[in-house]
């Protein structure tokens, strides 16, 4: 959760230079994202959350405000917009995308209705973003692009211009591909940090419960 506040933060202080900025994963995250399983939300991970949904918030102001973008790019898809929006058995975006969508072709963009409620009540006046999603294929599977409602109108344009930059063998944008691969640790270094953090944080007297937050999710890793 504390890379998509930092990511959210770094992504502000760059509009200035790129009409587009591509954010690594979901657009907008719900409250359950990162939460463990079967417990309820701490104090100390709903801060976090509030800090991030209004880091996006802003995020998406200054965007809309100066005629820039912004998209998540969703490299495993496990979602179930697609089943919503047509009103059928809850079956997976991805099976659904793959059986649908050809390579070169794209499929939206469609409402993201699941939690979003949940997600719009702490963006304040951000919440006319409502997000909607677009499928696109180039490689062996599709991939999902999320954008916010002001981008609706230019969302076939954003879809191309990402097929064209995206590496054809994997079907990612180049510039997803090239900040993955540089910024996976190996699970030896992750181990190392990670004990690294817990010894600084008995030192400093900080609760176990915070210590989730700097955790190592899928993906980040070799």
């Amino acid at each position: 959760m504390i890379g998509y506040y930092l990511m959210y933060n770094l992504a502000s202080l760059l509009l200035d230079r790129s009409d587009l900025i591509l954010i690594d994963g979901p657009l907008f995250l719900p409250k359950s994202y990162y939460a463990p399983r079967g417990r309820s939300y701490s104090s100390s991970y709903l801060e976090v959350y509030e800090a991030t949904l209004r880091s996006l918030s802003s995020l998406l102001k200054e965007a809309e405000a100066s005629g820039k973008y912004v998209l998540g790019v969703v490299k495993r898809i496990r979602s179930h917009y697609i089943s919503q929006w047509l009103g059928i058995d809850s079956l997976s975006d991805s099976l659904i995308s793959s059986l649908l969508i050809r390579e070169g072709e794209a499929l939206g963009p469609i409402p993201m209705s699941g939690g979003w409620e949940e997600v719009a009540s702490y963006l304040g006046d951000a919440r006319s973003f409502r997000p909607w999603a677009i499928f696109l294929r180039r490689g062996r599977a599709p991939i999902r692009l999320d954008l916010p409602e002001y981008s609706i109108d230019k969302a076939y344009a954003l879809a191309s211009y990402i097929y064209s930059i995206s590496e054809p063998s994997t079907g990612l944008p180049m510039p997803i591909l090239a900040v993955d691969r540089l910024s996976k640790v190996t699970d030896k270094q992750s181990s190392l940090i990670y004990r690294m953090i817990l010894r600084e944080a008995r030192r400093r007297g900080i609760s176990s419960e915070k210590l989730a937050l700097f955790s190592i999710q899928r993906g980040e890793n070799d």
